[in-house]
Order: C-alpha cells, then structure tokens, then sequence
C-alpha cells in the first residue's frame, strides 16, 4: 500500500478491480508502515530482546507466542547483526544469517521449515 496514492477522505481505495474502498474508522492521521517483510535486526543482541528487531517496539518479536499461545513458526526473518538464542528453541519458516552470527546456546535449536540459509559467501 502507498498512503500517499490509496487513502483518500478516510476510505481505502480498493485496487482489485472491484472498486469498493475501505473505511477506516478512528485513524486522522497517516500510520507507519512497519509490517515485518521480513523480520530484520536492528542491533546486536538477544532473539527474545524487542530492541535486537527493526520496529519491535510495535511488533511482536519473531517466533512469539500468537493469541493460540503457541509460538508462531511462519516468520521470515533476516539476521544482520550478531544474535543470540539465549533460552529459547527457535522455529520460523525461513532464516536467512545475513551478516554477523546467531549464536543457538543451552542445547536449544533453530529450525527453519522451509528455508535456512547460514552463509551467503
């Protein structure tokens, strides 16, 4: 979505070709647009740590638990700085170590159902 092209007097343009817009109720003022695209750190630090990812001050941090309770495993996450597992098993649908380590300490794990990709030398 571009805010700037597909809102309009407080309706979301549809662009699917049916024309019918969206109305967004109680929002005055543009949002950020922060979905995780993939998840991406943002400094070195610990996985379960919200200032390690790139906007997880309003996102839930990757393999969080969901409103199940259950961890969610469908995330794609990016690492580009050095990252450490600490307690926590690690399950997303695809990890890509971009730069630096991810440290997987306390004989937990790290699975990657679809993708893992360690080094990209």
């Amino acid at each position: 979505m571009n805010q700037s092209n597909d809102l309009s007097s407080g309706q979301l343009l549809g662009r699917s070709g049916y024309s019918i817009n969206g109305t967004l109720n109680n929002m005055t003022t543009l949002q950020a647009e922060t979905a995780p695209l993939p998840y991406i750190t943002n400094q070195n630090g610990n996985w379960t740590s919200s200032s390690s990812w790139l906007n997880g001050s309003v996102q839930s941090i990757p393999n969080s638990n969901g409103v199940t309770g259950d961890p969610i495993t469908w995330n794609i996450v990016r690492t580009l700085h050095n990252i450490s597992s600490t307690n926590k098993d690690i399950t997303v649908l695809g990890l890509l170590v971009d730069a630096n380590t991810l440290s997987i300490e306390n004989a937990n794990a790290a699975d990657g159902q679809k993708l893992i990709v360690m080094d990209r030398n």
